[in-house]
């Protein structure tokens, strides 16, 4: 069962529903127009992720970045 918050508090991690899905699909098309825009965490990718989990994530994204970056700058020498 997943937590839901009650009057007062807040859900600190993204709680999965049909509403919800069709915001975070709303911003995500949104944020698109930036080419240089990389988010990451629960919030950020709309997943439950725990410590480890989160830090991995991170790690690999900074990995896509570099390697990202490293083809634009070979394709520019």
């Amino acid at each position: 069962m997943a937590f839901t918050a009650n009057a007062g508090q807040e859900a600190y991690y993204p709680i999965e529903n049909k509403q919800n899905r069709s915001l975070y699909e709303m911003y995500q098309k949104a944020l698109q127009q930036w080419d240089n825009l990389y988010l990451c965490g629960r919030l950020a990718e709309y997943r439950y992720y725990n410590m480890d989990g989160a830090i991995l994530r991170a790690l690999e994204l900074t990995q896509e970045i570099l390697q990202k970056e490293k083809v634009c700058l070979a394709a520019n020498v």
